[in-house]
Order: structure tokens, then C-alpha cells, then sequence
């Protein structure tokens, strides 16, 4: 029997005319992964909230949802609890109690379970996940990736049907993002558990799915296996996985390879091996720092481990540096130490004028609407009708005009995004500090981010990111590692990427050793046919 079956779907919010899910048809199989992909604010994430009463929001739905046979409640019950499991993509949001023990046992106290029986089950699934020892810790003491983790298992305790998840690696780092991926895998194949997965970085996950969905606009414009679909002429670009977006630009024919190890292989059998890599050159930057930190360190309590170790740091006019590490590493506490928020324990730092765009954007939000919002920073740095007509050329850029009579708190992640980097550019700093920017962005919001920033660099701003993504660290004219509270020597994005196998591209996963120093899928193309015309 079929978990969901999901007959001719629409759905409006309510306040509004324009439809968000416009006749969706989709079934939903037991043990299968059902891949859901798609621009920011195609209605991926609405269509997720109608398959969990609890989180959907109010407004008019037309069409049929069916739960293994029955009708899905249109409101909270103990079975939609239990039986139909969620997991946002930040980790924090979803955890209640204060100790690893109590989030465990929070669903299934609160759905009236026997004591014996809740404790039998968290016994086991604490065991599964591998989070015995951290039974005893407290919530806040985790890194992302734990509380992920843990927010995973505590669904799970409830042994729910379907797992529905809403980019629930987006916020983690690739070692941490490869080992939740791992036990959904585990999920799906031991548990058989149906999992509903969104994801923007579809590389890591498309080799799990059995369907792949495609959204725009609130409609699937394409569906089946991810064969079916990565090969297909009408499928876009920006919806290609990395394999998929260097097999059709080859032009080697075969099947579409999916999943890293199959992409290596293919490569190595249909294209020569480069003798030499692509030129890559890092620029050199000669003006005086707008920033410069040395020997930084800071612990957040007097008895407290330092988070910073004698962190050292220059930034230039027009530089951009890209900063990556694994979740708690310190990122965000240099991005804080630098934007003034929090002052080193010990250590030197000077820095101009600073703007910042943190990992909660809504924390920048206290206007109703997106416009207000705009125009309230524009005019902390001019008169209002130069505000006024910067708000319009940055909303033009940043393709935002569309939403400025939106609450900021309801838009899509990526749409959220997209509106704080506007209004913190709005103020004119002279460098720019961005925490994990990329997260909630598809791939068309990531390319006009990346314009951007190549813009305000080449006008002379400054700067600086945290992030977990390393497309983001090719446009980066200098890299570097966080680890154990220090900051590695900046090298070049190239040297950089191509040195790791975690914090790296797909691209040089899938060529590295064959087609050595690309990091893009373009890069390999273009070598690939410059080496096919040589021989």
C-alpha cells in the first residue's frame, strides 16, 4: 500500500491570491526516497508543511492527501504525531529540553506512551545513532551536526512511516552533512522508512533517491527516476546535478552517471587524461588592510575552553576570503569578534567600517514589511530620496521587488536571504562579514550572489565569509581552514580545494587525479574538449 497518494493539490496562503501549489500529483511508496528540487520559493517547502498538519499554515487547499488508504487529518492527532516525522534545517529550532535524554524522551511522554516502552526505545535508538555518550549533555553543548542528529533520533523514537525533511544538512559541514546523509541511507534501507527529502546540493543525495521531483512556481514540471530526469533534454541546467552538468557537456553519450563514484569512473573512461592542469593565478593584494586581527584569542566563560587560539587575520580593499571548518570550530565566534559584537579575550584587532549578515537573517528584520525594512537601512546612510532609489537598483539586482509588500518572516529561506544582504548593502560598509550565505539558496540565488560580491569587490569592499559551501570558495581570492581555534595560511581557492576531500567541490571529487585542477563543472568541460582536440 502507497504511505501518501497526493491527487491534484492547490493551495493558497491565506492573505494572498497568487497559488503556491498549483495541482500537484505525487505518490509516495514505502522505503523510498522521494528527492524534491527546485528555486527558491517554488513551493517545495509548502508542499512539505501539507503532508504534517501540525506545521502547515492556515489558508485554502483543494485536492486530496490520502495517509495508507484514509484521509491525512487536517489537524494534529496522536497517528500524524507519531506516524508522519519532520525535521527542519536548523538544527537548533527543533529542539525543546535542555539535556540529550529529555529531547528523546519529549514525543513519546507527550503521546502517552508506557515508561517501559519509552525507555526501551530510546535505549535502542540512542544505541542506532551512536549518541550514548552523550546522553547526559546538555542541548547547547553540541556541535550542528550532533543537534541535527539528535533531532533525527528523536523523531524516530516515535517510529514514524514517512520522514519528512526540509534541507536538513544545509546548515552542517560537509564531514558532518556526509554522516547524516549516511543514516538516512540506513533509514531507508533497514527501517524502510519513506523519507520526503528538499535539498539545494543535490550531489550528495541524488544517488539515494528513487524519485527525483522538479518545482517551479508552485507546480512539479518534472518527475521519475533520477535517470529519467538528469538525462532529459528539457530538464535546466540549474537543476543538473554536477555528474550530470559535465556528462552533457562532454558529450560522450551512455547513461548519466549518478552518485560521485560513478561520475569518476566515467570520466576516466571517456575522457583522456590531462597531462597539464588549467592555469589558475591568485591575486595578490599590495593596499593597506581594512582589517587585521593578531593573536586573537576568546572563551566565551573564565573556565571555559577557548573557542579562538592566537587567530591571526588580514583582510584588503576588494579581497574576498572565504573561511570553512566543521560545525563549532569558531567560525561564527570570529565573525562576531571581528563585527564587534563580542570583545576578545586577548589579542589585536582594527577594522573599518563593518556591516554583517548573520546566520539567523531574521535577526535583522524589525519592520513589517520588506520594503520598510530597506529603506530603513538606506537611510542610516543618506537622505530618503537617494534611499529610495537605492532600495530600487538593489532590489533590482537582487530580484527582489516582487516582495516588498511581504512580512519578512514569510518568505522562503533563500527569499529571506536574499532581502538581508540587500539591506545590510544598503548601508555602504566597507567590508562586508557573511555567515553561511549560501544556505537556503538555490543555485540561481547562489550565481547572483556570487555577481554581487564580484561587484562590490571590484568596487573596493571587502570580503569576508564563513561558509560550508565550497562553490562559494571559487570566487574566494583567498582560502582558509578553521581548526582548532586557528586560522590556516590563506592559499588560493584552487590550491585550496583541490587539496581536501571534505571541504572541496563535487567537481574535484569526481576529477581529481584525472582532470587535475578543476573545481568547476565549466573547468572540466573545457579541459575535457581542449585535451580531445589535441589528440
Amino acid at each position: 500500500m502507497n504511505i501518501m497518494d497526493i491527487r491534484n493539490l492547490s493551495f493558497t496562503y491565506q492573505g494572498t491570491e497568487l497559488k503556491a501549489l498549483q495541482n500537484i500529483n505525487l505518490t509516495i511508496h514505502p522505503g523510498e526516497m522521494t528527492l524534491l528540487i527546485g528555486p527558491s520559493g517554488s513551493g517545495k517547502s509548502t508542499l512539505l508543511s501539507m503532508l504534517k498538519p501540525e506545521i502547515r499554515k492556515p489558508g485554502c487547499l483543494v485536492g486530496h492527501i490520502s495517509f495508507y488508504g484514509g484521509d491525512l487529518p487536517e489537524a494534529t492527532t496522536p497517528e500524524t504525531v507519531a506516524n508522519i516525522g519532520y525535521l527542519c534545517q536548523d538544527p537548533e529550532a527543533q529542539i525543546v529540553t535542555d539535556k540529550v535524554w529529555r529531547e528523546l524522551t519529549y514525543a513519546p511522554e507527550r503521546l502517552g506512551l508506557p515508561q517501559e516502552e519509552i525507555t526501551a526505545r530510546v535505549a535502542e535508538m540512542s544505541a542506532y545513532f551512536g549518541i550514548n555518550h552523550l546522553l547526559r549533555k546538555n542541548t547547547w553543548e553540541l556541535s550542528g551536526g550532533q543537534k541535527q542528529i539528535l533531532n533525527l533520533a528523536a523523531v524516530m523514537v516515535t517510529n514514524p512511516r514517512i520522514l519528512l525533511l526540509d534541507e536538513p544538512t544545509s546548515r552542517l559541514d560537509p564531514v558532518a552533512a556526509t554522516e547524516f546523509i549516511y543514516l538516512l541511507h540506513r533509514l531507508k534501507a533497514e527501517f524502510g522508512t519513506a523519507i520526503v527529502l528538499i535539498e539545494h546540493r543535490i550531489d550528495r543525495v541524488v544517488a539515494l533517491a528513487d524519485r527525483l521531483c522538479i518545482m517551479d512556481r508552485g507546480k512539479i514540471i518534472a518527475q521519475g527516476t533520477p535517470n529519467q530526469v538528469l538525462e532529459s533534454t528539457a530538464t535546466p541546467t540549474d537543476a543538473l546535478t554536477t555528474a550530470a552538468h559535465i556528462w552533457r557537456g562532454i558529450g560522450a553519450g551512455g547513461v548519466c552517471p549518478i552518485g560521485t563514484a560513478e561520475a569518476k569512473r566515467y570520466i576516466q573512461t571517456h575522457v583522456d587524461r590531462a597531462e597539464k592542469p588549467l592555469e589558475q593565478h591568485r591575486t595578490i593584494f599590495t593596499a593597506e588592510p581594512v582589517m587585521k586581527a593578531n593573536n586573537l584569542w576568546h572563551k566565551y566563560e573564565s573556565k571555559g575552553e577557548y573557542v579562538l587560539r592566537g587567530t591571526d587575520l588580514e583582510l584588503h580593499p576588494g579581497e574576498i576570503m572565504c573561511i570553512m571548518g566543521a560545525n563549532g570550530s569558531g567560525k561564527s565566534t570570529l565573525l562576531k569578534v571581528v563585527s564587534g559584537q563580542l570583545k576578545a579575550t586577548s589579542g589585536k584587532f582594527y577594522a573599518k567600517s563593518v556591516a554583517m549578515v548573520p546566520q539567523d537573517v531574521t535577526e535583522l528584520f524589525v519592520k513589517d514589511k520588506v520594503k520598510e525594512n530597506l529603506l530603513y537601512a538606506a537611510l542610516s546612510t543618506t537622505g530618503r530620496g537617494e534611499a529610495e532609489e537605492a532600495v530600487a537598483k538593489m532590489s533590482e539586482e537582487l530580484e527582489i521587488c516582487h516582495l516588498w509588500d511581504r512580512h519578512p518572516l514569510e518568505l522562503s529561506g533563500g527569499e529571506q536571504q536574499r532581502v538581508a544582504l540587500a539591506q545590510v548593502m544598503l548601508s555602504r560598509p566597507e567590508i562586508l562579514l557573511l555567515d553561511e550565505p549560501t544556505k537556503s539558496l538555490d543555485r540561481q540565488g547562489q550565481h547572483r550572489l556570487f555577481n554581487i560580491l564580484r561587484r562590490l569587490s571590484s568596487q573596493g569592499v571587502a570580503v569576508l565569509a564563513v561558509t560550508h559551501d565550497p562553490d562559494l570558495s571559487v570566487i574566494a581570492d583567498s582560502c582558509c581552514l578553521l581548526f582548532d581555534g586557528t586560522l590556516s595560511q590563506p592559499v588560493a581557492p584552487v590550491k585550496f580545494l583541490c587539496s581536501n576531500r571534505f571541504f572541496t567541490t563535487e567537481t574535484v571529487s569526481i576529477c581529481g587525479g584525472w582532470l587535475d585542477g578543476v573545481v568547476t563543472p565549466e573547468e572540466a568541460i573545457e579541459l575535457a574538449r581542449r585535451n580531445s582536440h589535441d589528440s
